[in-house]
Parts: C-alpha cells; structure tokens; sequence
C-alpha cells in the first residue's frame, strides 16, 4: 500500500459538497447583486439580456447539468418569493 495514495472516496465527496456549496453561494450572490441593481426588475426578463443567466451557464461549466439545474432552480424560486 502505498502511503501517498489519497483516499479516492473521501476526495469525491469533498469535491461534491464543495460544489453543491459554490452553486448555492453562486445562485444566491447573482440574485442578491441583481436586487441590488435592479429592484423592480431583478431577473432582466424584459432587458438586452437576462444577466442571472451568465450564472447558470457559468455553474454549468464548472459543475455540469445536475448543478446547473439547481443553481437555475433556486434562482427561480427567489425570484417567485421576491415578486
């Protein structure tokens, strides 16, 4: 065995849980610097280009398409409760 040898389990999990915990720092960051700059309309549906997006996209090129899908999820229901 091998001293130097990570424990491969351990090192998955850590790995997960930290990017389970970017994504939702990520998602309620976007949000809250959205209400910041816009507070009557957080999400820019009706602008140029809805800007909470970036983060979606962005969480979905680090983490994939299930953290993604979280990070889109959360930003959904924030903006339900805000409106």
């Amino acid at each position: 065995m091998d001293p130097f040898e990570t424990d491969s389990f351990a090192a998955s999990v850590s790995t997960r849980c930290s990017g389970l915990l970017e994504t939702i720092a990520i998602a309620v960051l976007t949000f809250a610097l959205c209400v910041a700059v816009r507070p009557d309309e957080p999400m820019s549906v009706e602008g140029v280009f809805a800007w909470p997006l970036l983060a979606v996209i962005l969480t979905a090129l680090r983490y994939g398409f299930p953290l993604a899908l979280l990070c889109a999820g959360i930003l959904h229901g924030a903006a339900w409760v805000y409106s």
